[in-house]
């Protein structure tokens, strides 16, 4: 039997990767039962997160009673119209999503980043698909003035500040 060595660095990653599910086995992130793999819930905790869904407003992202057409607005937005144009978030910040967050922001705990990811990337999936250039930003924010019209889009997982970066950001883009 002759071995490539594709297939010996398979198997060199498999076994590692199960001797390392021995050592350090997968948890949920919230309640810390044991599950299937790294970086996820267990049902029940799964189970508590209340995600966002259609039908929602156009400029909030909040989730509305019931759908009443194509591009619906709420009240809220309506009598007080934020100063960016859309905005989703995954799930509602309570529960288990208050808790989870909560570790990400104060506790540094990043086990749950790639989920928070994917979460983010599916409820802002329409906002993606409109945007030319998706880059992360974590220092200065450099404004091309020739390239017009500026679409900046902010995405983070609930009760991490994006209404007041954005605020902020409005505000100093208004007075430039």
């Amino acid at each position: 039997m002759s071995w490539s060595a594709a297939s010996v660095s398979d198997i060199a990653r498999v076994s590692l990767a199960r001797i390392s599910d021995v050592l350090l086995p997968p948890l949920c992130l919230s309640c810390r039962a044991a599950v299937e793999g790294h970086g996820g819930l267990c049902p029940t905790c799964w189970s508590r997160i209340d995600f966002i869904q259609a039908p929602l407003c156009d400029r909030l992202g909040i989730p509305l009673p019931y759908a009443a057409g194509d591009r619906m607005v709420s009240a809220g937005a309506l009598a007080d119209p934020p100063v960016y144009d859309r905005a989703r978030a995954a799930a509602r910040y309570d529960g288990e999503m208050r808790k989870l967050v909560h570790g990400l922001k104060y506790r540094d705990s990043h086990e749950g980043a790639a989920l928070f990811a994917r979460w983010m990337a599916q409820a802002a999936g329409a906002l993606l698909a409109d945007a030319d250039l998706l880059a992360p930003v974590e220092g200065t924010l450099a404004i091309d003035d020739d390239a017009k019209p500026h679409v900046i889009l902010v995405a983070g997982v609930n009760g991490t500040g994006k209404p007041t970066t954005i605020g902020k950001l409005a505000q100093r883009l208004s007075r430039e």
